[in-house]
């Protein structure tokens, strides 16, 4: 239901699980089942998550602020080049 409800869960089967799908679309392939997500070095999951979760919102921040400032040079004739 939490899950369902809110897009995360506490329950640790299927935080494994959801992990696990997160490494392997990281990594390109089926490499990690969710039984053995424990047994990977903290270092690593944080890295992928990074990489899954935090990567493209970063990116869709920068392109917004790059947006704007495209926007502001080219409502002002002196910064356009």
């Amino acid at each position: 239901m939490q899950l369902a409800q809110h897009g995360w869960t506490d329950e640790p089967v299927l935080a494994s699980i959801l992990m696990a799908k997160q490494i392997n679309q990281a990594l390109g392939g089926a490499f990690v089942a969710p039984w053995e997500v424990d047994q990977l070095d903290e270092y690593l999951v944080d890295a992928i998550r990074g990489l899954v979760e935090d990567l493209p919102e970063y990116k869709k921040n920068i392109q917004k602020v790059d947006d704007i400032l495209t926007h502001w040079r080219n409502s002002h004739p002196s910064y356009r080049k």
